[in-house]
């Protein structure tokens, strides 16, 4: 598999489908080679001679899978047993074939009359195979305990391939198993990805069942991981000009922080001429904070034309206010633009209460919303957007010409043409301003010729990145924004 694919429930199954009828396999096989590499792996991790495996199983099809790590398992003289919580009789022929094999091979098995009984050892781990991709709702008892119970021990926690009570499409969670690895299969799952579901997932690690790459490619849509960095290309015999003029329209009263947050952070990220265009009478502030910044003052009457024509990529909104100064200031621009414009913070609240706006300017926008923000564009309570924020946000673009910018504990780029996962970061971008710092990174790589889907994903990672490297020596509570500007450049990112 040449790249790192992210689906849904239903492209899963479509892509088995397609796996077993032009190929002419049994899902029989793919259940053993699933299961196969997964038992792989955690003896890879796990070895035999340290550890007992416990396998938490039910009568879907992952637990079909579960029942072949517990066979290899037994065929290695491990210490394994399965705790069962299903019914052989809704069993599928391929999961009843391994169930009864275990018995075969006398893996002790512990139903729910025993588990009340149950003590598992804290050099154990445990294996979940209970319900897979297709569970949707909340949790239930017998499952609904044993799960809690399993959370609250110090043991190792594998899920195969998505933790029990994660849904697979939406990511949402009342209850689930706590893994510190998921094993799963072929592809991740959106659902793994999205709202609290990462919390319960731990390492996510991809288990290839020979599904072709090109399947992929034959969906109806698909999202990818970022996973390298990727720089603006820089010459030698170069100048200024070459890096981009970037333009930035920012900060209010009160609010001049995100202005030199996003200044800043354009100016170190590469780019080779930025001005800033401020209110009036902020000028102390700006030109004592952004040295290396021109800072112009403007008001409601300046003619700003010849700034717009002399830049070649726009910021507008960290701090610029929502008031009907700040309202006429972002529709002129938008009206008279045809660059790519990259809209942040206040320039996207204000978007949402004229969303017409965006549909008659020339201008090349993307928008970075976090999910609050996102809400108020859309026009769909949170909720709603948390049930399936991916297909929400291909119905918004799909109206509106704009790239968008998800930004989430993982952010997600999504355009017309593709959709791409940024997994990078920690809770210690988790304050004020780091987003004004991201908007100026994504402006000053669009400023050095990179494309709008370039620029805000490799800019996402790349701040996940500093963000990671960071805690190397500081502790991730104490990373604020300033400190990230100051690491731009000096840390090696791969």
């Amino acid at each position: 598999m040449q790249a790192q694919y992210v689906i849904n429930r239903e492209q899963m199954y479509q892509l088995d489908e397609r796996t077993m009828q032009e190929f002419s396999l049994e899902s029989q096989v793919l259940m053993e080679i699933a299961g196969l590499k997964s038992c792989q792996r955690i003896v890879d991790l796990f070895p035999l001679k340290k550890h007992k495996y416990v396998i938490l199983t039910s009568h879907g099809n992952n637990s079909g899978d579960g029942f072949v790590i517990a066979r290899w398992l037994k065929n290695m003289s491990a210490h394994v047993e399965l705790i069962f919580l299903g019914d052989e009789h809704k069993m599928s022929p391929e999961t009843l074939k391994n169930y009864q094999l275990c018995q075969k091979l006398e893996c002790p098995f512990i139903d729910l009359e025993k588990l009340n009984m149950l003590h598992i050892s804290p050099n154990s781990v445990v294996i979940d195979a209970l319900l897979g991709i297709g569970f949707q709702g909340e949790l239930r008892d017998p499952i609904s305990s044993l799960i809690e119970k399993v959370n609250a021990l110090d043991v190792h926690r594998i899920a195969i391939d998505i933790p029990s009570g994660v849904n697979a499409n939406s990511g949402q969670v009342k209850l689930a198993f706590m893994a510190d690895y998921t094993f799963t299969m072929a592809a991740i799952k959106q659902g793994m990805l999205l709202n609290s579901a990462p919390n319960y997932c731990g390492k996510i690690e991809i288990i290839d069942i020979s599904i072709p790459d090109q399947y992929y490619h034959n969906l109806d849509y698909f999202s990818t991981l970022h996973s390298k960095m990727q720089y603006p290309r820089r010459f030698p015999s170069s100048y200024k000009s070459n890096y981009g003029n970037v333009l930035i329209i920012a900060g209010s009263p009160s609010y001049s922080g995100a202005a030199i947050l996003s200044s800043k952070a354009c100016l170190k990220a590469g780019a080779g001429l930025v001005k800033l265009l401020h209110p009036q009478g902020m000028e102390s502030i700006f030109e004592s904070s952004l040295t290396e910044v021109m800072t112009i003052g403007i008001n409601k009457d300046t003619n700003i034309d010849d700034f717009l024509e002399w830049s070649d990529v726009l910021l507008i909104g960290p701090g610029l206010g929502l008031d009907a100064d700040a309202d006429k200031l972002l529709n002129r621009v938008l009206k008279h633009y045809s660059k790519p414009v990259v809209l942040d913070a206040d320039a996207i609240t204000l978007i949402a209460k004229n969303r017409q706006i965006i549909l008659r300017t020339k201008a090349q926008i993307l928008l970075t919303p976090h999910l609050g923000e996102f809400s108020r564009l859309c026009g769909k309570t949170i909720s709603e957007l948390e049930r399936d924020l991916i297909k929400q946000a291909r119905a918004f673009i799909k109206e509106f010409p704009v790239s968008l910018l998800l930004k989430g504990s993982n952010t997600l780029y999504i355009d017309r043409n593709q959709s791409i996962f940024n997994l990078s970061g920690n809770d210690g971008l988790s304050t004020g301003g780091s987003g004004d710092v991201l908007a100026g990174i994504i402006t000053s790589f669009i400023g050095q010729n990179m494309e709008i889907a370039e620029a805000a994903i490799n800019a996402s990672y790349y701040l996940g990145k500093l963000a990671e490297k960071m805690t190397l020596s500081h502790k991730s509570f104490s990373i604020i924004p300033s400190e990230i500007i100051k690491h731009i450049g000096s840390l090696a990112i791969e």
